[in-house]
């Protein structure tokens, strides 16, 4: 068994194109979250290629003990296609930040699973600096947690 190796923040943020609906966005990142969990989210809206209208949600949860609620819920619950190593793909041990893209259309139907392309939900979980991270070592510690959380 490793230490216990939890993020200290999260920041979360998705983009809201011309063609969907922004509550159903901001449900789909709901959905992702612990259910008590609240966040405020700061909008901005920029101009795409064609003059379209593209908007951006960010939120920032910097107290450790909310980022980690977030991080093992995530973790525990995350389904569809993962596959051995993902986790070592989306560290930056320079930033000791988990980058995590969630797949917005399944958010929005309560699943939590990897998405790939631009229809996503970014979260960057940052660790803390005095943990000398490796990829490897988060791999192993999340798929513990996960374990010890389907055997309760």
């Amino acid at each position: 068994m490793i230490g216990k190796i939890f993020p200290v923040s999260v920041k979360i943020a998705v983009h809201v194109h011309a063609t969907e609906d922004e509550k159903k966005v901001l449900q789909a990142i709901k959905n992702v979250l612990p259910r008590e969990m609240s966040i405020k989210f700061s909008r901005f809206v920029y101009s795409g290629y064609y003059g379209n209208p593209i908007i951006r949600f960010e939120g920032t949860v910097n107290k450790a003990a909310h980022a980690k609620k977030i991080f093992e819920h995530i973790m525990k619950h995350i389904g569809g296609i993962t596959y051995p190593g993902w986790i070592v793909e989306r560290f930056d041990s320079k930033q000791n930040s988990l980058y995590v893209r969630l797949d917005k259309q399944a958010a929005y139907l309560g699943e939590i699973k990897l998405g790939w392309g631009d229809d996503i939900i970014h979260l960057i979980f940052k660790f803390p600096g005095y943990l000398k991270l490796d990829g490897e070592m988060l791999e192993k510690f999340i798929k513990e947690m996960k374990k010890k959380s389907e055997e309760l």
